[in-house]
């Protein structure tokens, strides 16, 4: 339960925590958040939302997840998610949805196991547990993920032309993937 910070970005950041920490061993995972860690099996329950807001040519950083297991100082982040890309190629989309047809866990809760060289091992989706008090705080397996757009000066559509990401736990759509587009007016097109 330690949040660090950083002012910097790319393939190399210093990251700060405001008190002392201790730990020979320590799992971190990107973005901060409430997680339960099982260092010695290098295991960590984390999190990869359902609802993504939409980034031109990019993905929304909250929506990334990367888990890193460390017995010193150094911290090697693994990307714990894969990327949707798509290209809009009309007006008056503002959301979309994908998902496998056969209910691939793949936002939501996750079960993310690390091989012995720190490499991701499996990304599972996990059933949801309640915990007394945090009614609130559902969060559950995700069998799809919506991505809408927050543009705007766009009157809240996509971008003609742009290409978009969605972050999700890596699957295999066994039976394929199915798309809903939903128009300005709400309008939702199977």
């Amino acid at each position: 339960g330690y949040t660090f910070t950083t002012t910097g970005s790319g393939a190399s950041a210093d990251f700060e925590y405001d008190g002392e920490f201790s730990g020979e061993k320590f799992m971190a995972v990107y973005p901060a958040g409430e997680y339960t860690a099982d260092v010695e099996n290098k295991t960590v329950n984390a999190y990869i939302p359902t609802y993504q807001g939409a980034r031109v040519g990019s993905y929304n950083e909250n929506a990334a997840l990367a888990v890193a297991y460390s017995e010193n100082d150094q911290v090697a982040f693994k990307n714990a998610h894969s990327l949707i890309k798509f290209t809009i190629k009309s007006s008056g989309i503002k959301a979309i949805e994908f998902y496998g047809n056969n209910n691939e866990a793949i936002t939501g809760n996750m079960l993310v196991s690390l091989n012995d060289d720190y490499t991701v091992k499996s990304v599972v989706g996990q059933d949801t547990v309640f915990e007394e008090g945090k009614e609130n705080e559902w969060t559950g397996k995700g069998t799809w993920v919506k991505i809408y757009s927050e543009d705007e000066r766009n009157g809240w559509c996509f971008e003609d032309g742009a290409t978009y990401y969605a972050a999700v736990a890596p699957a295999d759509f066994t039976k394929g993937v199915s798309i809903n587009y939903i128009l300005a007016d709400d309008t939702k097109i199977d």
